[in-house]
């Protein structure tokens, strides 16, 4: 049987709510809110995302900072 891997990301614009976190999720940050995009390049069989997270307090203008990368490699 072939696994499906899920990506999930964002509210999609929802009013923000605290997440609490185990010690298994692999982001432990507590910054809050996380207004964030994520950034995907697929290389040969390597999708690579990085998040890009809006700083706060918002400054004029934005900082965007990368705060979290993964890769998935094809099956």
């Amino acid at each position: 049987m072939d696994a499906i891997t899920w990506l999930v990301s964002g509210g999609a614009g929802a009013h923000p709510y605290p997440v609490v976190r185990t010690s298994q999720d692999q982001y432990q940050s507590t910054d809050f809110p996380n207004f964030h995009y994520i950034l995907f390049r697929l290389q040969g069989k390597q999708l690579h995302a990085t998040m890009i997270r809006l700083g706060f307090p918002i400054a004029d203008p934005p900082q965007w900072q990368p705060r979290d990368t993964f890769t998935i490699t094809a099956k």
